[in-house]
């Protein structure tokens, strides 16, 4: 058995996560990696904890299961797409989609109850 270090908790979480939206999205995992053109043992090492999709891959994932993608972006350890640009709006805008981001992430946990 190998051992569980902080690092591999966050891809654990993740990995919990997409098998809790697969799950929930009534998709076999047959069809879950067609969908993603992954391989199966890619998506068991994703589902496991072992690894972490791409950008892309979580950006797919996020819009084939109808979850918002900057949410499963950040989840998997990504920043969202366009911080940059809502960071020079300033600091009002920024606090806000951070609240915003905080709520949709809470309601991935709480919909997929993880």
């Amino acid at each position: 058995m190998t051992e569980m270090t902080i690092e591999k908790i966050p891809n654990l979480y993740f990995g919990n996560v997409i098998k809790a939206i697969r799950l929930a999205n009534n998709m076999s995992k047959y069809r879950f990696k067609i969908v993603l053109g992954i391989s199966s043992p890619y998506l068991y090492h994703i589902e496991t904890g072992k690894y972490i999709p791409s950008r892309e891959k979580v950006i797919k994932i996020a819009k084939n299961a109808n979850v918002n993608k900057d949410a499963l972006l950040v989840i998997a350890g990504y920043l969202p797409e366009n911080i940059a640009l809502i960071m020079k709006e300033g600091v009002t805008v920024y606090k806000a989609y951070c609240r915003n981001l905080y709520t949709e992430i809470r309601n991935i946990q709480e919909k997929y109850k993880v």
